[in-house]
């Protein structure tokens, strides 16, 4: 009888401990048992622009936190980014680092583990992501307004207090083997593979699912790279966008700015900021073919690469968008690309750590009509060259005229596009100068942009066909 009573107060005590994580209610009442003191309060530089209204705080820890409240929203919305990233680590423990992000997002914050955060973060309809990229960090993630605190909290634990989980890792690697295994089953995704490894002069720092890649990921060195990456918060710039409380103004309450000002500035940082490390890993110069044989269906993928340095500028930038946005609609328009061959062109242009851009084409086919294929491609660039109708460049700058007018209601649209301004050292204004750009674009000067940029001189072409019979 004592034991069954016995039994019963143990089990009791068990449901009482775990029942909330078993039952979807997490144990964690609060993510911080001391919260930071209050050392700066900080006021916005104010920027006034009827399309354009963003209060800037800069903490004396070097982090700048931009804010732009739409009280239309129903939550808030918060990017973050730093150049550093994975540039920061040697060739060695370049795979440690791509996957630190990941690996330390999952393994739980201060004295809570990562299932722990997991399930409070649902409860609480919070979502906060890190990641290292190959030349930034960066910080993504949502909340409801009445959980602010709660989430800049959390923010402060990454950079101050995160986590190692040795059993996580080994799911997380056991995982990861098993996704590349699924993942090489689909010839295209070789294609994309070989394609990345082509696009990088530096082999040892590609981000694939290769065993050897996946084998490379050392626990202590991803540890050891994302505490570096968010140990340091001089350089970072924190965009807040969505549901805040405001003045009369639309400027953040004196309880936001307080808030903002007593978790930011309480970041860990450097007298130096962090620095993205050129390590020479652009596209290589030149031209470079390689066939891809894998699969056993009678298709083909053909992707081609166009790249080289140019000049960054706003009108620059324009000529090769429009330039992408005409070559794929000129190619939507032949029958050859029609259906299940609809070409895809995809436009890259990077500033740091050098000023370059690429335009990738990518089409699949059947094997016999690659060759074909690939003079329309070359005619339809050609035509490019040789002028371009001052009706296209109309219907483009109609079509992208609409598209900002969306996008200046869109939330999210301000967030991803304050943080890349910010990061990039771009006037966050140049928004409201699009229309002065559209009105100098001609079709002369792209013309003479299709000239000088897809030349071809530095061209990659990287065709799947199916496995060859033994």
């Amino acid at each position: 009888m004592k034991m069954r009573n016995y039994s019963i107060v143990m089990l009791s005590l068990i449901l009482v401990f775990f029942g909330n994580q078993v039952f979807g209610q997490s144990r964690i009442t609060e993510l911080l048992k001391t919260k930071p003191a209050v050392t700066e309060k900080t006021k916005p530089q104010i920027y006034k622009n009827s399309q354009i209204k963003f209060y800037e705080y800069t903490m004396a820890n070097g982090v700048k936190v931009v804010v732009r409240a739409d009280e239309s929203r129903k939550d808030i919305q918060m990017s973050a980014i730093c150049p550093g990233g994975a540039s920061i680590a040697a060739d060695q423990d370049f795979q440690s680092a791509i996957h630190a992000g990941a690996i330390m997002g999952n393994s739980g914050l201060g004295d809570f583990s990562g299932s722990e955060i997991s399930q409070f973060f649902k409860q609480k309809n919070i979502s906060l992501t890190p990641g290292i990229e190959e030349n930034y960090s960066t910080l993504k993630g949502s909340c409801m307004p009445d959980d602010l605190e709660t989430f800049l909290q959390a923010i402060y634990l990454y950079f101050s207090r995160p986590k190692m989980d040795k059993a996580y890792f080994d799911a997380y690697i056991k995982n990861l083997g098993k996704d590349a295994a699924i993942y090489y089953k689909n010839p295209y995704n070789v294609l994309q593979d070989t394609v990345s490894v082509l696009e990088k002069t530096n082999k040892n720092r590609v981000n694939t699912r290769s065993a050897a890649n996946i084998k490379a990921i050392n626990l202590d060195k991803a540890f050891d790279i994302f505490s570096k990456c968010f140990g340091n918060a001089r350089g970072y710039t924190f965009v807040f966008t969505g549901n805040f409380k405001v003045d009369d103004f639309n400027e953040p309450s004196n309880e936001v700015a307080d808030l903002l000002g007593q978790y930011f500035s309480a970041l860990p940082s450097q007298p130096a900021g962090q620095t993205l490390v050129d390590r020479n890993n652009e596209i290589p110069q030149g031209k470079i073919s390689k066939k891809v044989y894998n699969g056993h269906l009678p298709l083909a993928a053909v992707e081609l690469v166009y790249s080289g340095k140019y000049q960054h500028s706003d009108s620059v930038n324009l000529q090769l968008k429009v330039l992408s946005y005409l070559l794929e609609k000129n190619l939507d328009t032949l029958k050859a690309f029609s259906g299940v061959n609809k070409a895809s062109v995809k436009l890259s242009l990077t500033k740091f750590p050098k000023q370059s851009y690429s335009i990738n084409i990518g089409f699949k086919c059947l094997p016999e009509q690659v060759d074909e294929m690939l003079a329309k491609v070359n005619q339809t660039i050609a035509n490019l060259q040789q002028g371009i109708k001052p009706e296209e460049l109309k219907q483009y700058v109609t079509l992208r005229k609409n598209e900002l007018k969306k996008q200046t209601f869109d939330y999210i649209f301000w967030r991803d596009y304050l943080a890349l301004q910010y990061v990039n050292g771009d006037d966050p204004y140049e928004i409201v100068h699009y229309p002065y750009y559209f009105y100098k674009a001609n079709t002369q000067t792209l013309s003479q942009a299709a000239n000088e940029f897809l030349t071809g001189s530095n061209y990659i072409q990287a065709v799947l066909l199916p496995a060859r019979k033994k």
